[in-house]
């Protein structure tokens, strides 16, 4: 029998597990203990490697690139599915590091590596391999069986996560969607032996159905109720039904019976204790949305949640943090919007300020709305008026 270090010679020179002059034990495709043995040295050296996300891509290409060579050499033998889905779970960790840290591109590489073989960033019309996902619950390796749901769910969350953020992979997602949604959902409808699996099936379920109110609305319907159902029922816990109740406190919400405003509004009464980060922002831009007066008397609330966030975010990259601001900002550009449209200039001032880390913007500054659907507007401290520029253009 070969030795790991015969089957694996990349990933061995790369693994800080596997010392240069170390004789490495016998591996065989089909002997279990030899493969509980490759995943628990994997997974070890992953999760070593997490806080260096050069060093956990480097390392795993080279798992990656030993396992192109197995293949190649265990055509129409079955521990080629082995193969195949170790080659899956190995570039989940990547995949979702990458994506964690805005790593857009690598994480694109690694979420096509989970299904392409011989995958190359610089070619396009590669083969992927979304039949693997479907034969993955039938291997025949009682080890890599028992990761076979995790494993999905976790590289769904991820992907599709992914492919929304970016607008990328749109194809691969619309082909992988059914199997997977159907799959979470049996998970958190199942038993209690699914339980384990409901935290990682839930967060599948979300980013899936988010997809699918973007790119396949017509089959969104379905997903986005049941979800509702489960932030409703109170027999499950309230950590994963806060997480349901801020997915559909936005556009999402539109497809259940509760409107996304009157969800969020609930949401603060319901989870105050468990709200963090952007979370409470979110909800009150949603619950406030169009309530000008409102949010007026509650800007003291608004300052506090946006103090909230950004302690949230202080120790974290100034490349996370202008990442995350920009992405959130919609939330609160909403508020801004709620209140200058209103003529409350100088309460939109201060929520725009604060996002920004201005301490004490001007009360008598111009708010400008350049792209507005009623047109380019400026507005001061009540008063909302036309711009010039759009009369002129009027006019002509």
């Amino acid at each position: 029998m070969l030795a790991l270090r015969d089957i694996f010679p990349r990933y061995c020179v790369a693994s800080p597990s596997v010392p240069d002059d170390d004789e490495t034990p016998p591996f065989d495709w089909s002997n279990p203990p030899s493969v509980a043995g490759l995943i628990a040295l994997v997974t070890a050296d992953q999760n070593a490697a997490a806080a260096d996300l050069d060093a956990l891509n480097v390392l795993s290409l080279a798992l990656y690139d030993d396992l192109l060579d197995q293949r190649r050499g265990l055509r129409n033998c079955p521990s080629v599915e082995a193969v195949d889905f170790v080659q899956f779970w190995a570039a989940v960790f990547p995949l979702a590091n990458a994506t964690g840290r805005r790593r857009f591109s690598m994480a694109r590489d690694w979420a096509a590596r989970a299904l392409v073989d011989d995958y190359r960033a610089s070619e396009v019309g590669q083969e992927v391999h979304i039949e693997r996902i479907m034969r993955f619950g039938a291997l025949a390796d009682e080890t890599l069986r028992a990761q076979v749901d995790h494993t999905l769910l976790e590289w769904t969350r991820h992907f599709f996560y992914l492919s929304s953020a970016t607008g990328d992979l749109i194809e691969v997602a619309r082909a992988a969607a059914p199997p997977l949604l159907r799959l979470a959902f049996a998970v958190l409808g199942g038993n209690e032996g699914a339980r384990p699996l409901a935290d990682d099936a839930l967060g599948a379920a979300i980013a899936l159905t988010q997809w699918l109110d973007r790119h396949e609305p017509g089959n969104a319907d379905r997903p986005a109720r049941l979800l509702g159902e489960f932030e409703d029922h109170e027999g499950f816990p309230e950590g994963p039904r806060k997480r349901v109740a801020l997915s559909l406190s936005g556009p999402l919400g539109r497809r259940t019976p509760i409107s996304p405003a009157d969800r969020a509004s609930r949401a603060l009464s319901r989870y105050p204790h468990l709200l963090a980060g952007h979370e409470r922002v979110a909800l009150l831009a949603s619950a406030l949305a169009g309530r000008a007066d409102e949010a007026l008397s509650r800007l003291d609330e608004i300052l506090d949640a946006i103090d909230e966030y950004l302690a949230f975010m202080a120790d974290r990259g100034e490349v996370d943090r202008l990442y995350d601001r920009g992405r959130l900002f919609g939330q609160v550009g909403g508020l801004v919007r709620t209140l200058a449209s209103d003529g409350h200039a100088r309460a939109a001032l201060r929520v725009l300020g604060r996002w920004y880390g201005v301490p004490d913007p001007r009360g008598d500054a111009v708010l400008l709305f350049a792209a507005d659907p009623e047109g380019t507007r400026w507005i001061t401290e009540g008063r909302v008026e036309p711009s010039l520029v759009t009369d002129r253009r009027c006019r002509r």
